[in-house]
């Protein structure tokens, strides 16, 4: 019978390989906050961080109750912590201080077609896709209902 790995295990280790200097180290996508741009079966690939971390950057993080999530990072306060947010969410969560950041995407495969932070639809959802947050619902919602229209039709 094969052996399931859960998720804490599997970043644990993954979180480990960054300290000790591996890089690139490749994470699949499971959850949904970062869609559209990273939905689940995406894969992303994990260093730690090289570069001041600034507004755009995807981490990986551990809240408070130790639980892992992927979200991009809206703003960096002048008190050292971060305010982060997923591409597919409304809701804003701040981390406080650098100490819970665990890594940086520095790329990801989507659909099997490699993307780094230079590539168009990174940008897009870096910058435009940002800004947009308050109508986020409503384009998330729009883009539902246009798949499933295009779904019927087919």
């Amino acid at each position: 019978m094969p052996r399931t790995l859960d998720t804490k295990e599997y970043l644990d280790t993954v979180c480990d390989l960054l300290a000790r200097g591996s890089t690139c180290v490749p994470v699949p996508v499971a959850g949904t906050s970062m869609v559209p741009f990273l939905p689940p079966g995406d894969m992303v690939y994990l260093d730690l961080p090289e570069h001041p971390l600034r507004a755009g950057d995807i981490v990986l993080f551990t809240r408070p109750d130790g639980r892992y999530v992927l979200h991009r990072i809206v703003k960096r306060c002048s008190d050292g912590s971060f305010i982060l947010l997923g591409d597919a969410q409304t809701l804003r969560e701040r981390v406080e201080g650098f100490s819970r950041i665990r890594g940086i995407v520095t790329r990801a495969s989507h659909r099997g077609k490699m993307l780094t932070p230079a590539s168009l639809r990174w940008i897009f959802y870096a910058f435009p896709w940002r800004w947009a947050e308050p109508l986020r619902p409503r384009l998330l919602g729009l883009r539902e209902r246009l798949r499933k229209a295009k779904g019927k039709t087919r």
